[in-house]
């Protein structure tokens, strides 16, 4: 999902194949678990594909759980196999539950910012892959996954309020030849794991919005992105013909490897592979990201901190996050950067 407000800015919505534009040019794509759904048939036949390569590489032995955070290198966790013994699925189970419900509070991703952006008087215009209005993960906003891991009551009815506004209604379409970030100042785009989110990661279309749009945010400029979480890999995963992404020269941050490997292992059981977007054996979101960057040692900045944190690069006019927890900060940070730009 993508909305455009006064002072333009671009958000986009991982899970819903749609990308939200707020105010005078702010883009927002949302594609994230609370995401957004819209009918497509862009990628289940890829997602499929790649579910049958993960299975190969399992039968060979090449999915095994061997994170090494260079953000955390003194506590990173070197596996040949899942965690296994008492000990360690005990200590696994108590920060499951955390990781897990900080990792899936899309819907804060998405209504938060969106409220932020409309009670800071920005103009929101939402744009989705075919124009068609977004609907977001249930499992974040229904039912016993809402209450143990979804989003909390009030984000859940902020999202109520969002999904019933006339922007969220009436969606523009981002394959519309006619549709360009180039009307908005600042494009956000949300996070997300649920597998719907590909639609945006994946989206060629998207690809190209971006790259063309993020080298205008290099300062002094009066353009700006933001992005958290899964939202971040949309950006890794635009690469121009060089082969560099984006982002390959800025400064950020994303969803940490072991935020998604602790929701993932400590919820397999009962929810399968819900928490890997693209397969039980697929990378992690920390993992793409830091192959798209130049230099990830220098470039990369990750905190396994509870408190807030977001990273703004000094080249570009560039914010990003890691996960829910971080988007009431990151919607303030964003709020002040299109402000201090030019607009209301």
């Amino acid at each position: 999902m993508m909305m455009s407000a006064q002072r333009t800015v671009g958000f986009a919505a991982l899970r819903a194949r749609s990308l939200p534009v707020v105010g005078r040019g702010f883009s927002i794509s949302t594609s994230s678990r609370l995401g957004l759904k819209e009918s497509s048939s862009q990628t289940d036949a890829d997602y499929d594909k790649h579910k049958r390569d993960s299975l190969d590489k399992q039968k060979k032995g090449a999915g095994h759980w061997k994170p090494e955070l260079a953000s955390d290198s003194e506590e990173a966790v070197k596996a040949d196999r899942a965690p296994s013994g008492r000990e360690e699925i005990s200590k696994l189970q108590e920060r499951t539950k955390k990781s897990a419900e900080e990792t899936s509070k899309s819907g804060t991703k998405t209504a938060v910012p969106f409220m932020a952006f409309k009670d800071a008087g920005f103009h929101v215009t939402v744009a989705t892959e075919n124009g068609k209005s977004p609907a977001c993960d249930a499992k974040m906003l229904q039912g016993l996954t809402q209450k143990l891991l979804g989003a909390t009551a009030s984000v859940v009815s902020q999202y109520n309020t969002v999904s019933q506004s006339p922007e969220w209604a009436n969606p523009v379409a981002w394959t519309s030849p006619s549709f360009s970030l180039d009307d908005y100042n600042l494009v956000f785009l949300p996070g997300g794991h649920e597998k719907s989110v590909r639609q945006v990661i994946d989206s060629a279309v998207v690809h190209k919005l971006l790259l063309d749009f993020f080298p205008k945010t290099k300062k002094p400029s009066s353009k700006a992105v933001g992005a958290v979480c899964h939202g971040v890999m949309v950006l890794s995963e635009a690469k121009g013909e060089d082969g560099r992404s984006a982002i390959h020269d800025a400064v950020t941050t994303t969803l940490p490897a072991r935020f998604e490997q602790v929701a993932f292992w400590g919820t397999r059981a009962f929810l399968g592979d819900y928490y890997k977007t693209y397969g039980a054996c697929s990378a992690d979101v920390e993992e793409s990201v830091r192959k798209a960057l130049d230099d990830p040692a220098k470039q990369f900045r990750g905190s396994l901190g509870p408190g807030p944190f977001v990273v703004e690069d000094e080249t570009y006019n560039y914010v990003s996050a890691r996960f829910p927890g971080d988007v009431a900060l990151l919607s303030e940070k964003l709020v002040a950067l299109a402000r201090s730009l030019g607009g209301s």
